[in-house]
């Protein structure tokens, strides 16, 4: 299944239906399609998929979808990460990133580099504990399946 995402060019907010203002992302995070669509977990604990996939070739620049300063820059269990903590309090994690020169508390503009890819940058939108779709971020969207 690949998805295309289409953009408004004017930042605005969008409201989802259970009253969450979601932040807006005016880019991507690299050039590719999405391979591997978000899938909501049924339980906190049960199995899902947290976030999106994208194609994305190793060495590639990584720009970040929202501004906001830097709440995580590290390695887990041999994966790197970075995630980005807007000021309302949503957190926009990139993972599967080769390199970051980011550190926590480092501050970025949307758009801005944060890296780069490896092999298929993950990608996934958290408010507190709880995940959403990454693809509520994107005003206009259109998903294209086989």
């Amino acid at each position: 299944m690949i998805a295309t995402f289409f953009m408004n060019a004017v930042p605005r907010l969008l409201t989802w239906s259970m009253g969450l203002v979601f932040p807006v992302a005016t880019v991507l995070p690299v050039p590719g399609p999405v391979v591997s669509t978000y899938k909501q977990p049924e339980c906190q604990w049960c199995a899902g998929r947290r976030g999106v996939v994208f194609d994305s070739r190793p060495g590639e620049a990584v720009r970040t979808v929202v501004g906001g300063h830097i709440f995580f820059a590290g390695v887990v269990a041999g994966v790197r990460y970075v995630t980005v903590r807007t000021g309302d309090g949503w957190k926009v994690t990139f993972g599967r990133l080769a390199a970051s020169p980011l550190e926590r508390g480092d501050f970025v503009l949307p758009g801005a580099v944060i890296g780069t890819a490896g092999d298929n940058l993950f990608m996934s939108l958290r408010k507190g504990q709880t995940p959403y779709n990454p693809a509520f971020m994107y005003p206009r969207r259109a998903i294209l399946l086989p």
